[in-house]
């Protein structure tokens, strides 16, 4: 699929990626990540002892994986992961089982009907007007309404504004979880949470796109 006015390519990875397959996109994605998320120094643990850029995450293998691919190679990444797949989420390493299961209680959510959102990132050049970053949250929405779930939770840090971004497209804080210093992202995580199926009217013509253009109909329908 190609955005209109921008040279991309999306690709949609469903899990489980444990095939050899997969090894060089994976290489790929591990390598954009962990240049990026190391943020020319800001955080250093992004940069291996050899000057290589990783970020190996091994909950990648329980993931949908919406990848954006410009002549130049990866610029975009983001993932959605099931909160009843083989791993803990992201959000409940660092908050724990215990206040995890209590803020999705709060909002009457079972964890096999709630996904994680996280790893959005973008090359610093697509970012601002080419929309890829809107892109790919759409992106996510679309494949979670085909999946059928009813709450999305993720993480955001406060330092670049991420936090205030997904407000704006309708997330909103997670009951009961206050933000969290993090020191491997050098940055306060906000906690936060949003049902699929209310994206904002901004969103909602992205995600018709996205469904379109991803083919989702494939995919397989959660059984809740």
């Amino acid at each position: 699929m190609k955005n209109e006015g921008t040279p991309i390519i999306w690709k949609l990875y469903p899990p489980p990626v444990v095939t050899s397959s997969t090894l060089d996109w994976l290489a790929e994605l591990s390598e954009m990540r962990g240049r990026l998320l190391y943020a020319e120094g800001r955080r250093p643990a992004f940069r291996l002892s050899s000057g290589k850029f990783a970020d190996d995450d091994a909950l990648d293998r329980y993931a949908y994986h919406l990848l954006a691919y410009a002549a130049t190679g990866l610029v975009g990444c983001a993932r959605l992961v099931s909160l009843a797949a083989g791993a803990r989420c992201v959000t409940e390493t660092l908050v724990g089982s215990q206040p995890l299961h209590n803020a999705l209680r709060a909002l009457n959510v079972s964890r096999h009907q709630a996904a994680e959102c996280g790893r959005w990132l973008v090359a610093p050049k697509y970012r601002g007007t080419s929309k890829l970053a809107m892109r790919l949250a759409a992106g996510i929405f679309a494949i979670a309404r085909q999946l059928q779930y009813k709450l999305l939770v993720g993480s955001a840090g406060t330092q670049d504004g991420q936090v205030n971004l997904l407000i704006r497209i309708g997330f909103q804080p997670l009951p009961t979880l206050a933000p969290l210093a993090v020191p491997l992202y050098s940055d306060e995580l906000q906690f936060l949470y949003i049902d699929p199926r209310c994206a904002s009217a901004k969103l909602t013509p992205l995600i018709n796109q996205m469904v379109e253009g991803l083919a989702l109909a494939s995919l397989g329908r959660l059984d809740n």
